[in-house]
């Protein structure tokens, strides 16, 4: 079987002599490296956030952002976590206290799934978070409610 033409990739081809990671960028970029996040962007972001001054802003991930659910993704195995968020709430405020405790973003201030600004994330509980959706006017009632 024949293999990619990108040097270095051993995937095997799919169309156009690229395997399907490359072909898939080629088709929606034009180049079959477009889309892709540089080793040591995800590092340097990080090093810059962490240490960067308070800020009232929202900083919203610039990479990865879950289809599903709107929160940052990050690689699992570098990191040990799979969202953005909860990786940076670590570095800042420590492990988590419990096993039950969530990330929970600033109530009013923060309304981005996909924000890491490290004063507007916290640890909190479940109950916290659904007081949090409360104040933002996030939760069911009224119309929105079935």
């Amino acid at each position: 079987m024949a293999h990619c033409k990108i040097v270095g990739c051993f995937r095997p081809m799919i169309a156009k002599g690229f395997c399907d990671n490359h072909w898939r960028r080629q088709r929606l970029y034009g180049d079959p490296f477009a889309g892709q996040t540089g080793y040591d962007e995800i590092p340097n972001f990080f090093a810059r956030l962490l240490s960067s001054s308070p800020s009232d802003e929202c900083i919203i991930w610039p990479f990865a952002i879950d289809t599903t659910n709107g929160y940052g993704t990050i690689g699992p195995k570098k990191y040990g976590t799979k969202y953005a968020h909860i990786y940076v709430c670590e570095k800042v405020h420590g492990p988590k206290p419990t096993s039950r405790s969530i990330v929970c973003h600033a109530p009013i201030i923060c309304n981005q799934k996909a924000c890491v600004n490290p004063s507007h994330i916290r640890w909190g509980t479940r109950r916290e978070n659904a007081l949090d959706m409360f104040l933002d006017r996030k939760h069911a009632a009224g119309e929105t409610h079935g």
